[in-house]
């Protein structure tokens, strides 16, 4: 019975090393969505921190020096859904994501900056999701409650069809994207 409860825990400690590299590896920046990303930060969030957030400049371009601040939190956008180049996202892993921008919203009142041609990424198992900012004179902030909503809204529009799924501000100059 003891060698069983010691190879139990060396195994759960064994599977929690691996699970962040696991959660790293799955992360990818298309370059439909920025060109030449240099990643900037990285760190777990979530009750659990088990969710990894990366911020991500494109092309080497996003600064934050003295630019204006655009908030849109809420501000609507249009959400179509899009065949992914794998299989759509898990809708359990994506939930897991909105439950850890849900529990830093709650915990910190944190809102989400991105900077001018940047993104921002979470991933938890087969599920990313990017908030872009592709306006090249402001910086965004945006919410984790409302990106935690927007996430839930576009994997139930879009989990029918397996795909992943796009919302574009009506300004084309941000959007939020889940895939795997």
């Amino acid at each position: 019975m003891r060698s069983t409860l010691i190879c139990i825990a060396q195994t759960l400690f064994l599977a929690a090393s691996i699970v962040p590299s696991v959660i790293a590896a799955a992360t990818n920046v298309p370059a439909a969505q920025c060109d030449s990303p240099v990643l900037v930060s990285q760190s777990y969030i979530g009750n659990n921190n088990d969710v990894l957030q990366s911020t991500y400049t494109c092309s080497g371009n996003g600064t934050t020096a003295g630019l204006p601040v655009n908030n849109v939190s809420g501000a609507p956008c249009d959400t179509s859904c899009v065949s992914p180049v794998n299989a759509g996202p898990n809708p359990d892993d994506c939930r897991r994501i909105s439950d850890a921008l849900n529990y830093e919203d709650q915990q910190h009142g944190d809102v989400v900056e991105i900077p001018n041609m940047s993104l921002v990424q979470v991933a938890y198992g087969r599920c990313v999701s990017d908030v872009v900012n592709k306006d090249p004179s402001h910086d965004l902030i945006y919410s984790y409650e409302y990106w935690a909503m927007n996430i839930v809204n576009i994997v139930g529009q879009c989990q029918a069809q397996d795909d992943g799924g796009i919302c574009v501000a009506q300004s084309r100059l941000w959007f939020i994207q889940v895939d795997s």
